[in-house]
């Protein structure tokens, strides 16, 4: 069933500068009616003075709450009850986002930054907002979400179906133990480059580049031979 506003917004996790804190709340008050959405912020804000500035400045202080660190317990429920999750990034840092499957799991409508692994993600299980327009971009999501939600509540429920099949925690604990079974072979790998490294920067010290032309074969096979790898 469809809410009513005023409609709950939630941000959580480390919130640094690229979460964009700061244009969600300029796209908050440059709604027509800024009373339509509420804002609950959990977790480390990196700059706490400057968000309070910022509200007051937009005069959001009634509409957002900060709350801090939450037990995984109560975040749970804190999302459950929530009925849109931002979760931008911008600048990316080249980062996944455990953040995302928190969202996922609790099949919360989510809007994300169109860059890095965010831009690969399904089209029907996020809305997307561009870095270039991101305010306008998070404005016409929040007045898409109140003049229709059913697209957005079908994104979260598409969320979910996502993290079922492709995050399954089973799949990342098989994941692990074929990293851990292959670990000693990268290890041996690993030290055969290094060892042929030293060698190749010794021996060019000391008889010229010509000299580890020929003598190169050579010590490759004695160095594979010693470190169990191919020739």
């Amino acid at each position: 069933m469809p809410a009513a506003a005023p409609y709950r917004l939630v941000v959580f996790g480390f919130i640094s500068g690229n979460r964009r804190v700061g244009s969600l709340l300029h796209a908050m008050a440059a709604l027509p009616d800024p009373g339509l959405f509420t804002l609950d912020i959990y977790g480390t804000l990196a700059d706490s003075a400057g968000v309070s500035e910022l509200l007051e400045e937009l005069g959001l202080q009634r509409q957002v709450r900060i709350h801090g660190f939450l037990s995984a317990e109560t975040l749970a429920a804190a999302l459950h009850g929530a009925h849109l999750a931002v979760n931008l990034r911008f600048p990316t840092m080249g980062e996944a986002s455990a953040s995302q499957l928190y969202i996922w799991a609790c099949a919360l409508p989510s809007l994300v930054t169109r860059t890095g692994w965010y831009a690969d993600l399904p089209g029907d299980a996020v809305g997307f907002v561009n870095p270039e327009t991101e305010v306008e971009d998070l404005r016409a999501h929040l007045l898409a979400f109140h003049a229709d939600q059913a697209p957005y509540l079908d994104a979260g429920r598409r969320g979910r179906a996502v993290a079922e099949a492709q995050h399954r925690p089973a799949d990342y604990a098989e994941g692990l133990l074929r990293i851990a079974a292959d670990g000693g072979m990268q290890h041996r790998r690993r030290g055969a480059l290094d060892a042929a490294g030293t060698v190749s920067r010794v021996l060019t010290d000391l008889a010229g580049p010509d000299a580890l032309r020929f003598a190169a074969p050579g010590f490759a096979r004695a160095i594979a031979g010693l470190f169990g790898q191919p020739g």
